[in-house]
């Protein structure tokens, strides 16, 4: 009988940042601080501010510092109903079923800053898996509160590689752990040849796990420093597209060629169709008729690569995906992809966030809404809330009684966290899994072990571990023979404690992960009574 293994493996530290409070400048997203209150201040103005600005349609943003690397976090860290979620020893968090709980350890102790160690806390950021169990990280985004002058905004263009224990990658750099790629920009130097410090864009992976594609995203303005201007500015988005040779290790800009170039844009998706093409879809305030594009591998274009804006027909009388941001997105293992959730429309009050899934059929470029089932249906379907900047995966999955004789792989959706509402954020902590194939789990949600902390704007992979060799995206040669498991690992993004309105925000830099023994018992597809799911 198949198990859900629940390890929650949980690498670097969290980070409170900083001692202050902060009102929201950007009301639209919520994400970053205008106000700054001296750190000696920090209480009384807390409780004076929430006072004032409760009401407000932008939320207060506070948070506590994290104790100093040689400290570990009590309970006298608590402040205003918040507390310590990770400390470092072992501590039960839920039971999936048929296994014992799950164990939540943080194995390394440090300061969130150690860059020569590991990645810096970000948010925002990108994570693509490669052939060999490995994940890269590059760019994001955190205030720095240990800045000059009392803090300011950290873009990050960094890049590392973590190799997870069980994968092939593991065995080659003799053990699991993080390696930096490229130390990224610097305040002194900001004209290098490389994509500047961003967060919200978007990358993926080609050449068999030998380039790292990346594009868009948002730099705030930050590179007008020199002109005293310093926080997050609107209307900085970016259109450029970069390459990352792996191997190398070397930035390469994709110069602007054709007939066609995607318009600038953040908090879109860019999914891998096969080697040589990938998908993008939509963006904050990117039109309906301008968020399908496809990009493709052509030796004849300067830069070896060619936008195409592409268009699909809708099978249902909604229209398909049309405007969205801050969706998830993954292939389907056959050319096309799988949609899910997002905000719907622009940042107007009319937008909705929504929890809707949507497949993209490559063949006969056309749109299919699968759900969520309307109303009042019955059947005892179970789906996931409402969800905005849920982090997801493609999860190569084994087939099952036969599979489906479509071609390609048989591949599930992995979705976790994200916020069921914005800008006042509610954080999730829920895992989910959408079978469109696979005998008679297709077209079902299963719900996986929540992990210990609602988190959004993190990043999410699967790879299959040992005993056996890794899986880790559509369309990979490698498989995983008898025995091997799959496994997803989240990184970083914005903590927040508890399933309230009313919250502190942190960063943070661990890596998580979740053990999904065989899927292969349609027993494990659980019936619950979460509210608002």
């Amino acid at each position: 009988m198949g198990i859900f293994a629940a390890n929650v493996l949980t690498l670097g530290n969290m980070s409170w940042y900083p001692s202050c409070i902060c009102i929201c400048r950007l009301r639209r997203l919520c994400m970053l601080p205008c106000v700054w209150v001296s750190r000696f201040h920090s209480l009384v103005a807390a409780i004076m501010i929430l006072l004032l600005f409760q009401a407000t349609t932008c939320d207060a943003l506070f948070a506590i510092k994290w104790p100093a690397a040689n400290q570990q976090p009590t309970a006298s860290s608590t402040l205003m109903g918040w507390r310590t979620v990770l400390a470092n020893s072992v501590s039960a968090y839920g039971k999936p079923p048929g296994t014992g709980a799950g164990v939540l350890k943080r194995l390394v102790v440090g300061n969130a800053q150690n860059a020569a160690a590991q990645p810096s806390i970000r948010y925002c950021h990108s994570m693509v898996s490669l052939p060999d169990g490995s994940f890269v990280v590059s760019h994001g985004y955190f205030y720095d509160s240990t800045a000059k002058g009392g803090g300011a905004p950290a873009w990050l263009s960094d890049t590392w590689r973590y190799a997870p224990a069980g994968t092939t990658a593991a065995s080659r750099q003799g053990g699991e752990g993080w390696a930096r790629l490229h130390i990224g920009d610097t305040e002194d130097n900001l004209e290098r040849n490389l994509p500047v410090g961003r967060y919200g864009h978007v990358a993926a992976v080609a050449d068999n796990g030998a380039t790292m594609l990346l594009h868009g995203g948002t730099d705030g303005g930050h590179r007008l420093r020199s002109a005293g201007i310093n926080g997050f500015q609107p209307g900085y988005e970016l259109d450029d597209l970069w390459t990352f040779d792996l191997v190398n290790r070397v930035w390469r800009a994709v110069p602007r060629g054709g007939d066609a170039w995607p318009t600038k844009r953040y908090l879109h998706t860019l999914v891998r169709a096969s080697d040589d093409a990938f998908w993008m879809y939509g963006g904050l305030d990117v039109a309906s008729d301008d968020a399908l594009w496809r990009l493709v591998r052509d030796v004849e274009a300067n830069g070896g690569w060619r936008w195409e804006r592409a268009s699909a027909a809708a099978v249902s009388d909604s229209g398909g995906p049309g405007q969205r941001y801050g969706h998830a997105a993954v292939s389907d293992g056959r050319g096309g992809m799988m949609l899910f959730g997002g905000r719907t429309g622009g940042v107007s009050m009319g937008s909705t966030v929504t929890n809707d899934l949507w497949h993209l059929d490559a063949t006969k470029m056309q749109w299919h809404l699968l759900g969520p089932p309307p109303t009042g249906t019955g059947g005892g379907a179970i789906w996931p809330g409402k969800r905005i900047y849920a982090a997801a995966s493609a999860l190569v999955m084994p087939r099952v009684g036969g599979g489906d004789d479509g071609g390609g792989d048989d591949v599930a959706l992995l979705v976790h966290g994200g916020s069921s509402e914005i800008p006042r954020v509610r954080c999730q902590n829920e895992t989910w899994l959408w079978h469109p194939h696979g005998g008679s789990r297709a077209g079902r949600w299963m719900r996986l072990p929540s992990s210990p902390l609602p988190t959004y704007h993190h990043t999410i992979v699967t790879a299959w571990v040992s005993p056996g060799r890794t899986k880790a995206r559509p369309g990979d040669d490698d498989v995983a023979p008898g025995g091997g498991i799959a496994a997803a690992f989240t990184f970083g993004g914005h903590a927040c404690v508890g399933h309230v309105e009313q919250h502190g925000y942190y960063y943070y830099n661990s890596v998580e992960r979740l053990d999904i023994g065989p899927l292969h018992n349609d027993a494990h597809v659980k019936e619950h009574d979460d509210a608002g799911l």
